[in-house]
């Protein structure tokens, strides 16, 4: 017989399910050392390395791609050496020689639908309890704001060269253990050297929204060689790290980071940047990675 286990708070379910995405050898001794699910995702083996419940009724996998994001890099819908996710498919076939079989239902986090979550009063913050998440939240908060949230902590804020080998421990490290929300909070920050704390408070904890703004751009004493001053504000409670883009009037465009720190002791903050060029448009988050409530702020045009 099957035993149920009690309801845990939200976000355990995700990072069991994602878990599998990041194999590491673990402990001598352990199990866990046993097992490598990338055997067979490369050389047309065609399986898959995610999770799979008994009986194959559910294969929760990632696919990936070579760089058309319509296809797969392999028939099986994974392939060890592509480096881009398409997205994660419920269902997936080991060994398939196909092009076709390769799952379905692919997904992946979008900002449009992210926000709309955040805007919502009532949603609770993905630390909850299971059993007090109402039904219309379960999939919103449980599951999609809690994978939103590891995108960003990998792709915006800690960056894949460090989070990919710090969650490839983690994994290692709770392999067949019961890991909660905490034990991974106090795992990545302890093993990237991060302070994670506001992270952890404004985006699990919280349910808070986000946006920054663009609000002037001018020429440092009026004098294009003289360089850019760019006013940036943060209008809300979340904070995030941004990419700030500038586009000159020859076509040249140059990307500046604005780490989260700026908005420790400021809602709005003039950065400069050198430059011998005319300015002619200043956008903040320009590939819409970030949860950004109002993007109609975000560009400001030079005259």
């Amino acid at each position: 017989m099957i035993r149920r286990l009690p309801a845990r708070l939200a976000l355990a379910t995700p990072l069991l399910l994602v878990a599998p995405l990041a194999f590491a050898q673990a402990a001598e001794g352990s199990p866990a050392a046993a097992v490598n699910p990338l055997i067979g995702s490369s050389n047309g083996g065609n399986t898959f390395p995610g999770a799979m419940l008994p009986f194959g009724m559910l294969a929760w996998s990632p696919e990936n791609t070579r760089g058309k994001h319509n296809r797969t890099a392999a028939p099986g819908g994974y392939l060890h050496s592509a480096t881009r996710i398409r997205g994660f498919s419920l269902t997936h076939l080991s060994g398939t020689g196909c092009t076709g079989a390769s799952g379905d239902v692919p997904f992946m986090p979008i900002t449009a639908a992210i926000t709309a979550i955040l805007k919502d009063a009532d949603a609770p913050p993905p630390l909850t309890y299971a059993d007090a998440v109402k039904e219309k939240y379960r999939h919103p908060i449980t599951y999609f704001k809690a994978a939103f949230g590891l995108v960003l902590l990998r792709e915006q804020i800690i960056g894949p060269e460090r989070f990919d080998p710090a969650f490839r421990r983690y994994i290692a490290t709770w392999a067949y253990k019961h890991s909660s929300p905490s034990d991974f909070f106090r795992f990545m920050e302890s093993d990237t050297g991060e302070d994670l704390g506001w992270f952890w408070h404004g985006w699990f904890e919280h349910n808070w929204q986000f946006d920054m703004a663009v609000t002037k751009a001018t020429y440092t004493d009026g004098d294009y060689r003289k360089g850019v001053d760019i006013t940036v504000a943060n209008l809300d409670q979340l904070v995030l790290p941004a990419t700030l883009e500038l586009v000159y009037d020859d076509g040249s465009k140059q990307d500046v980071r604005v780490p989260w720190e700026t908005w420790m002791q400021h809602h709005s903050y003039v950065i400069h940047v050198d430059g011998m060029r005319r300015l002619k448009s200043a956008t903040i988050d320009p590939a819409r990675d970030l949860p950004d409530s109002d993007r109609s702020n975000n560009t400001v045009q030079m005259k």
